[in-house]
């Protein structure tokens, strides 16, 4: 049975509101009943929770996001699995409930961000993301998508580590390239490892879409390496970026990963 209002998960955590839908699983607004706060819950898919070695690893991803300690990186609180009403084991992740809005809802309701918020945004992704590296961390999905924005203007990276875990699950080895397929760098797609220089990478495409109202490359990287063959549409004819932070998020657009 799928999750449902209501559901205490290992007699504590109580699912009050389904929040978003995604590949992995449901995240669910929940209560702690045992500290009596409002947290976030990632309930994974069955086809997730039932592979022992995809388990093995989100469990060893969780514990390593959970050792970070950032203002900008939502916090990982507990993992746990149980049994759903007699129908397997169900793995979930317990996290902190960020009271924001993802940028993609942000840019959808607005168009781009203003110059000053953009920068704002890259400075505060680009300090959470240096953390997580210096930690050994490659976060491999970094898009909107997982950036929320407080209503003070204060940045929440989410979803660390957790696409390691997918890339590494027997349900994903069918040529596949792991991460948004807008945002991968180009060595992920051409099937390489993702390093912290893929994270910088995919945070400029998110600069480049934040400011410019449209995503860089046109083609679909999920076909291998045909995005990379399509020009860059250029911010610079929508005359929306200065030089100075064309540069810069020119310079963590850049293909060798060398050179972000």
């Amino acid at each position: 049975m799928s999750p449902r209002v209501g559901i205490t998960l290992s007699g504590r955590y109580r699912l009050q509101r389904l929040i978003a839908t995604g590949g992995m699983g449901q995240v669910w607004e929940g209560v702690d009943s045992r500290l009596g706060r409002r947290v976030a819950i990632k309930v994974l898919k069955a086809e997730y929770s039932t592979d022992p070695e995809f388990v093995e690893r989100f469990r060893a991803e969780a514990r390593t996001v959970a050792m970070l300690n950032h203002p900008g990186i939502a916090s990982v609180y507990d993992y746990g699995e149980t049994d759903m009403d007699g129908e397997g084991r169900t793995a979930y992740l317990v996290m902190e409930l960020v009271n924001g809005e993802p940028l993609n809802s942000v840019l959808k309701r607005t168009g781009r961000l203003s110059l000053r918020h953009a920068l704002d945004m890259l400075e505060q992704t680009g300090r959470a993301l240096q953390v997580a590296h210096t930690a050994g961390l490659v976060h491999r999905d970094v898009k909107p998508g997982n950036i929320l924005i407080t209503p003070t203007g204060q940045v929440k990276l989410t979803d660390f580590g957790i696409a390691k875990a997918v890339d590494a699950a027997p349900v994903t080895q069918t040529g596949m390239v792991m991460g948004t397929a807008q945002y991968i760098a180009p060595e992920q797609a051409l099937g390489h490892d993702a390093t912290a220089a893929s994270d910088v990478y995919a945070l400029g495409v998110v600069g480049y879409e934040s400011v410019s109202g449209k995503r860089p490359f046109t083609g679909d990287r999920r076909a291998g390496t045909a995005g990379y063959r399509q020009p860059p549409h250029s911010p610079a004819t929508a005359n929306v970026l200065v030089r100075p932070a064309r540069a810069a998020v020119g310079g963590r657009r850049a293909r060798r990963a060398g050179d972000r």
